[in-house]
């Protein structure tokens, strides 16, 4: 009888913990979302990936999401700026008249990706959004490049080239697109994350 009591007087006491710690952990643990802001504070988005200090990556380690003329876009940035990392073709020189994404896989975006497509491109972080539908990459003329590259910390690593190779663009498909504005006109870097508590 005495063990049964105990067996009986141990299972309360655990339970009793058990409780007291989840009680405990609910009342400590945040409800908020992560969110990047520019050196004025000002939020561009909720951080939805994000490597830790100790990651060893040569790409921007942020991606957050924002919401752009009613699409939702994600962009990838660090401390220093916003990362230039897909090449934008264009049908002037100097990177002028209309802008194309190339892409020899598919033509539908949405066949691939959950989110709406953008890219940036240009030394003030220029935002561009999908235009229009896919035509055959054979069909434009392209006379420059938008080149980019995956550091977001030198803007002068991005740069126009005319020296375009046509004859890697007769097949797969050019993607239109369209600027919307210069990133780095809205949000000043540095840039940094901060946690906002959404309990109320």
């Amino acid at each position: 009888m005495l063990r049964a009591n105990s067996a009986i007087l141990l299972a309360v006491v655990a339970a009793m913990f058990g409780t007291g710690h989840a009680h405990a952990a609910r009342k400590m643990a945040p409800s908020g979302v992560l969110v990047a802001v520019d050196s004025k504070g000002k939020v561009m988005g909720q951080v939805i990936e994000a490597d830790s200090p100790t990651a060893d990556t040569g790409a921007p380690p942020a991606t957050v999401v924002m919401q752009v003329k009613g699409k939702t876009i994600a962009v990838r940035m660090n401390y220093y700026g916003i990362a230039n990392w897909r090449h934008l073709y264009f049908t002037e020189a100097n990177c002028a008249g209309n802008a194309y994404y190339y892409n020899a896989v598919f033509d539908d975006p949405k066949s691939r990706y959950l989110l709406d497509m953008a890219i940036v491109s240009g030394r003030n972080a220029t935002l561009f959004l999908l235009s229009g539908n896919s035509v055959a990459a054979k069909d434009v003329v392209v006379r420059s490049v938008q080149l980019g590259t995956n550091s977001a910390a030198d803007s002068n690593l991005v740069y126009c080239s005319n020296d375009v190779d046509s004859s890697q663009l007769q097949s797969g498909y050019m993607m239109p697109f369209a600027p919307a504005f210069d990133l780095y006109s809205v949000y000043k870097p540095p840039f940094s994350v901060k946690f906002v508590n959404t309990r109320r």
